[in-house]
């Protein structure tokens, strides 16, 4: 193995850009968790991150058909 890429859509349209045929997708989740974003608590208030989590939590709904969207091309790759 060269190495490995924790997310599911990025690892596919990194394997599909790149026509990588012997790449493989495990067909289980390495990790099956909430995405974290890391915040530099000297560049953002506690008003931008109270913001980016109710805008999260607004379009969920959306989110997540984006997601259902974009990871169906690599799931069965």
């Amino acid at each position: 193995m060269d190495y490995f890429i924790e997310d599911e859509i990025s690892g596919g349209a990194l394997l599909k850009k790149y026509q990588i045929e012997d790449g493989v997708m495990l067909p289980y989740p390495v990790h099956d968790n909430n995405v974290h974003y890391l915040l530099r608590n000297d560049v953002f208030t506690a008003e931008d991150i109270l913001n980016l989590n109710e805008a999260i939590a607004r379009n969920k709904g959306m989110i997540n058909d984006l997601i259902q969207a974009y990871s169906q091309p690599f799931r069965d790759h």
